[in-house]
């Protein structure tokens, strides 16, 4: 009984203690714009930029220059560089338009962030012909993404646009993901050493990782006589299978593509390939960069090792009959991957795949590579096999 009462007293005397130092009203406290984690210094979000060049490689080299006109609002402009021309003009997807950033005003206001170009933004703009600057294209455009600076010279620039082309009367909605350099006035970034694992997040610890690409994701056009389609999602799980320096890395590829041209019906196309690839990476020099204390044991750094594969291919390409049926496929590959920002990651590798159909209920007519890799140069060895190399730059979102 003694036991009881001591324990009821200590709890009165506790909550006699708590009720004497809790406050009497709830007071809110301003952020310090001097006080931020490693990560909101590495991107910049603190500085004011009223003004950024910016050179970008999605699609192609692009020039561009954004001005800020007020805390949310801001006029955009780049010149784009095809290695197609486009009536004849290089030049023609070049644009201009207006972005505004969502809830920049507050975020200024609090002391959250500088009046800059890092945030969720909304655009409206129109295509321009550079070699008739006084003819614009009726083309107009509205887009959501999100831009961050990153390092001293780093840029990030992930959206989803839709067109229209009123020449053609068509409607186009793509995915893309500009990585490039930009270039500001008095950008200052000191102790930048220091904060560069905020951006790669090289001191994550890490036992696994799910990853989808959101990089050459979605590409649809269409018009009254005209719809092209090209759909490439992926889902993929990283996981160590050692302490150190190996893993397992399954991916599920999908390649969707169609074309149909009621003008031109001798260049349509309709392909599906469905497929899981599976490979060991290992990491190389894991191991000596975390004892020298560069790194923590995470799924990042330079790798190599063989990957497997198998899938299902049909369709027709151009008229001609794909080489239709089960697949399987063996190979290597090696290259760099790192975690970008918060949830993004950068992958960027190359190998060689050989690859065998072991369906041959179709006489083969033509045999292409769809993988989500894109269409490659290869060697055809017979009806039936395949030896082409894979790889390229991936930008996706972790979970």
């Amino acid at each position: 009984m003694k036991n009881i009462l001591s324990v009821l007293l200590l709890l009165l005397n506790y909550y006699l203690v708590v009720g004497q130092t809790e406050p009497i009203e709830h007071v809110e406290v301003e952020p310090d714009p001097f006080v931020m984690d490693s990560y909101d210094y590495a991107t910049g979000l603190m500085n004011n930029v009223p003004w950024m060049f910016k050179l970008t490689l999605d699609g192609g080299p692009t020039v561009g220059f954004e001005y800020k006109v007020k805390n949310a609002l801001s006029l955009n402009a780049n010149i784009k560089w095809i290695a197609i021309a486009i009536n004849d003009n290089p030049f023609a997807r070049s644009n201009i338009s207006v972005r505004y950033y969502l809830d920049h005003d507050k975020r200024i206001k609090r002391n959250q962030q500088g009046n800059n170009f890092n945030g969720i933004y909304s655009e409206f703009g129109a295509e321009i012909d550079i070699a008739n600057i006084l003819s614009l294209y009726e083309n107009p455009f509205v887009s959501l993404g999100l831009q961050s600076r990153f390092l001293k010279h780093g840029l990030i620039d992930a959206g989803l646009k839709m067109g229209v082309n009123t020449r053609q009367r068509s409607i186009s909605i793509t995915s893309g993901f500009d990585l490039g350099l930009a270039f500001s006035k008095n950008y200052e970034l000191d102790k930048l050493e220091e904060n560069k694992c905020a951006i790669v997040r090289c001191f994550d610890e890490q036992f696994y990782m799910f990853k989808t690409q959101i990089s050459r994701l979605l590409n649809l056009t269409i018009s009254r006589d005209f719809f092209d389609l090209r759909f490439e999602p992926n889902f993929e799980l990283e996981h160590r299978i050692s302490r150190v320096g190996l893993s397992m890395n399954h991916e599920f590829l999908i390649n969707l593509r169609r074309r149909k041209n009621d003008n031109l019906p001798a260049y349509d196309f309709s392909i599906n390939d469905f497929g899981f690839r599976s490979g060991i990476r290992w990491y190389v020099g894991k191991k000596r960069r975390i004892i020298k204390g560069k790194t923590s044991n995470n799924l990042s750094g330079f790798y190599l090792g063989p990957i497997g594969e198998i899938g299902k291919l049909s369709g027709r390409y151009r008229g001609l009959v794909l080489n239709n049926g089960e697949y399987w496929g063996a190979g290597f590959n090696l290259g760099f991957q790192t975690r970008l920002l918060r949830q993004l990651y950068l992958k960027f590798d190359f190998g060689l795949l050989y690859r065998e159909y072991f369906n041959q209920n179709n006489p083969l007519k033509i045999s292409i590579f769809t993988t989500s890799d894109s269409d490659y140069f290869k060697i055809t060895i017979d009806d039936h096999i395949e030896i082409a190399p894979i790889g390229g730059l991936v930008v996706g979102y972790t979970f």
